[in-house]
């Protein structure tokens, strides 16, 4: 089976615990539960409520400030807080990306193109239907999901390749900046661009996806090269010692990385602080090479 080529980068926000964050997650949290006891009851409902991800009580857990004063740095400048964020950002999204694409991290997120192709068919036939006044209101949602795909907020990866085929495919039409106009007003626009999702569809037919597997992303060496930026600023070494008379490995390089792993996504933390010293050590290595 053909899987969409990886291409181009990515950059995701820090999992900072926000007050925006904290009211998104409980809002998916509130509609995940409404559908679960309408499930239970037997009633209808909308299976999509269940895909909206709820955070684990430890995702978000501190802000860029609070690891900056918890580890004694000095306060960083408007410049420099750009800097790290722009370059934690593009870590996490190569992070993802790889997380996305690997078939042990994710067995079942692999991007297959002939999957990618059903759900803009889907989404065509819905938008037929929807303007001939015949679609059922409960599947405007099942829509919005992927043409709303590239907006903000939480979406799953298979979706925003869907909403971002969809917009190539209209923009080659009517141009960019009035696609995304249609898009947001995809009722007054649903033949329109429920042909869009036609041409996307044979637009992917003629792309041949990798067959193997896809190189893996050095995500790691991005973070180790903010940590670097940091450290230099604060005149911290970068070197991890081991503290034989405690079996432990320590030292202020340790501990910065330690602080700034909690801005990562769940998946990039190490599950022991020993473990991140031997990343750390690895990492540094290959930057002496």
């Amino acid at each position: 089976m053909a899987r969409l080529p990886q291409t181009g980068s990515a950059v995701a926000s820090l999992y900072e615990r926000t007050s925006e964050v904290e009211k998104l997650i409980e809002h998916g949290a509130r509609l995940r539960e409404a559908a679960k006891k309408l499930s239970e009851a037997g009633l209808p409902h909308d299976p999509l409520h269940l895909r909206i991800p709820v955070a684990a009580p430890n995702e978000y857990v501190t802000t860029l400030a609070e690891v900056v004063t918890v580890l004694g740095l000095t306060p960083l400048s408007a410049e420099d807080e750009q800097k790290i964020r722009d370059e934690l950002g593009a870590v996490i999204g190569l992070a993802m990306q790889e997380l996305a694409h690997s078939p042990t991290g994710n067995p079942d997120g692999r991007l297959q193109i002939r999957d990618i192709q059903k759900t803009l068919r889907q989404t065509a036939k819905r938008l037929n239907r929807l303007a001939a006044g015949k679609l059922d209101p409960r599947e405007l949602s099942a829509i919005e999901q992927v043409i709303y795909g590239n907006q903000t907020g939480f979406h799953e990866e298979h979706d925003t390749v869907a909403a971002v085929r969809l917009i190539k495919a209209l923009s080659g039409t009517v141009g960019e900046d009035r696609a995304y106009d249609m898009v947001l007003d995809y009722r007054g626009h649903a033949s329109e661009i429920a042909a869009a999702c036609r041409k996307a569809v044979d637009d992917l037919a003629g792309i041949h996806g990798g067959e193997g597997g896809q190189p893996a992303i050095d995500w790691f060496g991005g973070f180790v090269a903010v940590l670097l930026f940091v450290a230099a600023r604060d005149g911290i070494r970068p070197t991890v010692s081991f503290d034989w008379r405690k079996g432990k490995s320590r030292g202020r390089f340790l501990d910065l990385a330690v602080g700034f792993e909690k801005l990562l996504h769940l998946s990039m933390r190490s599950k022991t602080k020993d473990a991140l010293a031997q990343r750390l050590k690895r990492s540094l290595r290959r930057l002496k090479r």
